[in-house]
C-alpha cells in the first residue's frame, strides 16, 4: 500500500467477510482466528487516519442492517463499531471528520474537490476513452492546472473519478456492469443454497457470500475517497465471488443424485429386512 488509506480500504473489504464468517459453522480454533482478526481489522480502520475507511466501515454496518438477513452478524459490527469510535479514533483525526463539515477551512478536502473538477473536466473532453489509464497525474498538471491548485502529480484520490477521467464511458458502463453483477451473483449462490436446506444461512458458502457483497460495499464506499480502482481488492473479490457460486453450482447439482443413491440404499434394506 502507498499509505495508510489505501490500507484502511483493503480493512474494508476483509473486515466484514470475517465477521460473516464468524457465524458458519466452523471449528473453535477458525471462530477464534476469526475473532482476532475481526477486531484487527476493525482497530486498523479506526486508527489508520483516513476518512475515508471510517465511512466505509460505517456504510457497510448501513447496508447490512438493510439488505443482509445474517441481522445477529450486523448487529456484532454496529456494537463492536460504535465504541470504537467514539474511544478508539484518535483526536487528530476525530479534528479531521470535523473540519470536513466546513470544507473552507480543510485543506485536503479543498485539493481533492480539484482533483476530483480536474477529472470532470477530463471526462467532458474525452468522453469515449478518457485519458487514459493511469494518465491523470500528469494531465492535470500539464491542462487542467487551475490558480492555487497543487501542482504535483496526484492521484484523483477516488476510484469513480479515476475511472470516469482515464476511462471515459468505455471504462464506466463495464466497472459499473461488474459492480451490478456481482451483487447479483452473490444473491444467486445465496439462492443456491437456500435449496439445499432449511440450515443453509449457517453455511460456511452462505457466510462468505454475504460478506463478499459488504466487502464489495466497503470497497465502493471508502473507495470513493482513494483512487483504488487498479488495486487487487476489486479483482480478488470478483474471484472470489465467481469461485464461490461455481463451487455452490456444482454442490445443488450433485444433491439430487446424493438423495437417489440414499433412497434407493433405504429401499434396499427394506427389501432384506422383509
Amino acid at each position: 500500500f502507498s499509505n495508510s488509506a489505501d490500507l484502511g480500504v483493503a480493512m474494508c473489504v476483509v473486515w466484514p467477510i470475517a465477521v460473516m464468517l464468524l457465524f458458519a459453522k466452523l471449528k473453535g480454533i477458525w471462530r477464534v482466528l476469526l475473532v482476532v482478526c475481526s477486531l484487527f481489522f476493525l482497530f486498523t480502520i479506526l486508527i489508520c487516519g483516513s476518512r475515508g475507511a471510517v465511512v466505509g466501515a460505517v456504510c457497510i454496518v448501513l447496508a447490512g442492517a438493510l439488505a443482509s438477513r445474517k441481522r445477529v452478524a450486523v448487529a456484532v459490527m454496529a456494537v463492536l463499531m460504535l465504541p470504537g469510535i467514539v474511544f478508539v479514533i484518535p483526536k487528530a483525526s476525530k479534528a479531521r471528520f470535523v473540519s470536513a463539515w466546513r470544507l473552507q477551512g480543510d485543506a485536503t478536502a479543498q485539493d481533492r474537490l480539484k482533483f476530483w473538477r480536474a477529472g470532470l473536466l477530463m471526462f467532458r473532453d474525452h468522453p469515449i476513452f478518457g485519458v487514459g489509464l493511469g494518465n491523470f497525474p500528469e494531465t492535470r498538471v500539464e491542462h487542467y492546472l487551475e490558480p492555487g491548485d497543487p501542482t504535483a502529480a496526484y492521484v484523483p484520490h477516488s476510484a469513480f473519478i479515476e475511472i470516469t477521467s482515464e476511462l471515459g464511458l468505455s471504462g464506466i458502463i463495464p466497472a459499473f456492469a461488474l459492480f451490478g453483477l456481482m451483487f447479483r451473483l452473490n444473491a444467486r449462490t445465496r439462492k443456491r443454497l437456500a435449496a439445499l436446506g432449511p440450515n443453509h444461512r449457517s453455511r460456511f458458502e452462505y457466510c462468505l457470500s454475504s460478506g463478499l457483497d459488504l466487502g464489495l460495499v466497503g470497497y465502493l464506499s471508502s473507495g470513493a475517497f482513494v483512487a483504488v480502482f487498479r488495486y487487487p481488492h476489486l479483482w480478488v473479490l470478483l474471484g472470489m465471488t465467481v469461485g464461490l457460486h461455481t463451487a455452490c453450482s456444482r454442490l445443488q447439482t450433485s444433491q439430487p443424485s446424493v438423495d437417489l443413491a440414499a433412497s434407493e440404499q433405504d429401499k434396499q434394506l427394506q427389501v432384506v429386512a422383509s
